[in-house]
C-alpha cells in the first residue's frame, strides 16, 4: 500500500471474505504490542479481526493515512456470518501453517 502510494499507482483488490466469519461480533483477542512489531506484524490488530481484505486496507489506509488510490472489486455470494466451509469452495491455506479450515 505505501509503495503504490508512494508512486502513485492504484491499488486494486480482489476481496475475499475472513474464513472464519465476518460476523464483527465475533471480534477477539490482544492487541499487537507496538514493541514487538515486525514484517509480520506492524501495526494493532486483534487476532480475529472478522474483516475481509478490503475493509482492512480501507482501514490501514485511513487510519495510517497513507493516502493510496483503492478500487476494491467486491465478494459475491457471502454474507458475514458465513465460514468458510459455507462457502461451497475448496479450503485454499492463508499461511503454510493452517492446512485446513478445522
Amino acid at each position: 500500500m505505501e509503495a503504490a502510494a508512494q508512486y502513485s499507482k492504484i491499488l486494486i483488490i480482489l476481496d475475499r471474505p475472513n474464513p472464519i466469519s465476518g460476523n464483527l461480533q465475533l471480534t477477539e483477542g490482544p492487541m499487537l504490542d507496538m514493541t514487538t512489531t515486525s514484517f509480520l506484524g506492524r501495526w494493532p490488530l486483534p487476532i480475529r479481526h472478522s474483516c475481509t481484505l478490503g475493509e482492512l486496507a480501507i482501514y490501514f489506509n485511513t487510519t495510517r493515512n497513507i493516502k493510496v488510490s483503492l478500487e476494491i472489486v467486491p465478494c459475491s455470494g457471502w454474507n458475514r456470518n458465513m465460514f468458510q466451509p459455507d462457502w461451497l469452495l475448496p479450503f485454499v491455506p492463508t499461511s503454510p501453517a493452517m492446512q485446513s479450515f478445522e
